[in-house]
């Protein structure tokens, strides 16, 4: 992944820190704005940011590195074989 979330701020407006991936600086994003990957930050919300990428829909936690749901056409990975 190319960034992680790593905080979310409510002094005044409402932001999410974002880590670049191999970087140690956080990013101030507002909703509306390009994450690093080139997805769009939705919205945020307490403990959750919702980012788009070409119509696929993925909700973030916070300490989380996958996304806790998605939606759209977002790619599904085949599951391993055993």
């Amino acid at each position: 992944m190319a960034w992680q979330l790593a905080g979310l701020t409510e002094a005044g407006l409402t932001q999410a820190l974002v880590i670049e991936a191999g970087t140690r600086q956080a990013r101030r994003l507002v909703a509306g704005e390009l994450l690093p990957d080139g997805s769009r930050l939705v919205s945020i919300d307490r403990d959750t940011i919702t980012v788009d990428l070409e119509g696929c829909t993925r909700v973030y936690q916070m300490h989380r590195k996958q996304p806790i749901r998605s939606s759209g056409s977002c790619d599904v990975t085949p599951a391993a074989s055993e």
